[in-house]
Order: C-alpha cells, then sequence, then structure tokens
C-alpha cells in the first residue's frame, strides 16, 4: 500500500491544515444523516464511519457540488479509512484504497491541506501520528 506520507513527501510544503467549511459541513450532516457531537470541533472524526466507506465514496461523486463540500466529503473518507486500519478493525481494502487514491489524484488541489494533515510531514517519525501514513 503506497502511503499518504511517501505521496506527501513528492511535493513543497503546503499551508496549514484547514477544517471543512462549515456550510458544506451543515449540507452533508443533513443530506448523509451525520450525527457529529454538538460542538463539531473534529467533525470527519466524529462522523467517521468505515462501514460506510463506499457510501461516502459515492456520495463524493454524485453529492458534491463544489470544492468545500469535495474536501469535507474526503476528509471524512480518510478519517473513516484511517478507522478500518486500526487494530481489530477490518483491515486494508486494495479496491477501497485505490478508489481514494484515485479521487486524491483527481483532485489533488482540492484535497492538499488533508493529505499533508494525515502525512505529518513536520514529524520525524513518518510512521507516527495516524495509521493511516
Amino acid at each position: 500500500m503506497r502511503t499518504l506520507h511517501a505521496e506527501i513527501q513528492k511535493r513543497p510544503a503546503a499551508g496549514r491544515f484547514r477544517p471543512p467549511a462549515i456550510r458544506a459541513i451543515l449540507k452533508l450532516n443533513r443530506v448523509l444523516a451525520l450525527k457529529p457531537n454538538d460542538d463539531g470541533f473534529d467533525w470527519a472524526a466524529e462522523c467517521s464511519d468505515s462501514d460506510k466507506l463506499p457510501y461516502f465514496l459515492d456520495a463524493y461523486a454524485g453529492l458534491c457540488e463544489d470544492d468545500d463540500e469535495r474536501y469535507a466529503v474526503m476528509m471524512l473518507i480518510l478519517f473513516s479509512y484511517e478507522q478500518r486500519l486500526a487494530p481489530r478493525a477490518a483491515g486494508h481494502n486494495e479496491e477501497l484504497w485505490a478508489r481514494i487514491c484515485g479521487v486524491l489524484r483527481q483532485d489533488r488541489a482540492v484535497h492538499r491541506d488533508g493529505v499533508e494533515y494525515f502525512a505529518c510531514p513536520n514529524i520525524a517519525n513518518p510512521h507516527c501520528g495516524h495509521e493511516l501514513t
């Protein structure tokens, strides 16, 4: 499995991590029937669900109307895939990972900050921080 850390090392450093736009979060909560905590501080982590990855990927392709929505759904997808990689979880799935990577490559500029967040490029140990990387 090609890691996000390897992908991020191919480009110069980017800006800081940005959370998904509130407008996109509110729409996705309604349309995808997501139930975050009241504060919504870690919306994508709170709403992630590894069992819904195919559903989230389909939503990305058919529901998103702008870059803010694409970014928000991709963060939801990445947090959900990370859940899948946790100990005693389902583990890596080549088909799902290929779909995720295809979308990341297709909309590279949209997801740059999200990929950087998971890649932890400023941490000396590339295996530190996220199961995904």
